[in-house]
Parts: structure tokens; C-alpha cells; sequence
């Protein structure tokens, strides 16, 4: 799982443009040693209320897989001046 900000105060963030991908778009990770592993997005689930969201899905899946979750805020709230829910990505490694 990776989370990151959609935006800052200064202006957009490292996952500003999240919201863009599709189910079928591929997402490539670049490890500490390196090594580079290719995603494909399974899902784009929007969680207006995060004390809803599916943490068995979030956390869960199959071990002997290598499963990516992107999340970042979503549904800013003017009116108390911050986001209220979740953007989800979902991912399986692609097999070579």
C-alpha cells in the first residue's frame, strides 16, 4: 500500500492525477534494489466516508500474490476545510 497526498495548500500533490486511471491501465513501481514490477489496475473505488471504508480489501488479498493499493483523499468538504473520503486504487502485479 502506498498513500499520498492528492493536494497541499501550495497546490497539487504526488497523487493529484490518481483519479485518472482505469481499470487495465498499468502502474510501474520502482523497488529500493531497483528492480522494477508492473501493475494493472483491477479497480477505482471512491470512499466518500472514511469511516467506511472495506479494510479487509484495503489490507487483504491473496499472500502468494503481489497486490498494490494506492489511496489518497477524496470529497473535500468547504465547509470544514479538509476531505471527508477516500480514492482507492486497486492492483494486481502483472506476470511476465
Amino acid at each position: 500500500m502506498i498513500v499520498g497526498h492528492i493536494d497541499t495548500i501550495h497546490g497539487p500533490s504526488v497523487f493529484y492525477n490518481l483519479g485518472a486511471l482505469h481499470p487495465g491501465d498499468t502502474i510501474v513501481i520502482r523497488r529500493k534494489d531497483h528492480l522494477r514490477i508492473t501493475f494493472v489496475v483491477d479497480g477505482v473505488r471512491q470512499y466518500p466516508d472514511r469511516t467506511n471504508l472495506p479494510i479487509k480489501e484495503l489490507y487483504g488479498g491473496d499472500p502468494a500474490e503481489a497486490d498494490l493499493r494506492l489511496v489518497t483523499c477524496s470529497n473535500f468538504d468547504h465547509s470544514i476545510g479538509h476531505y471527508r473520503g477516500n480514492l482507492i486504487i486497486y492492483a494486481h502485479a502483472q506476470h511476465t
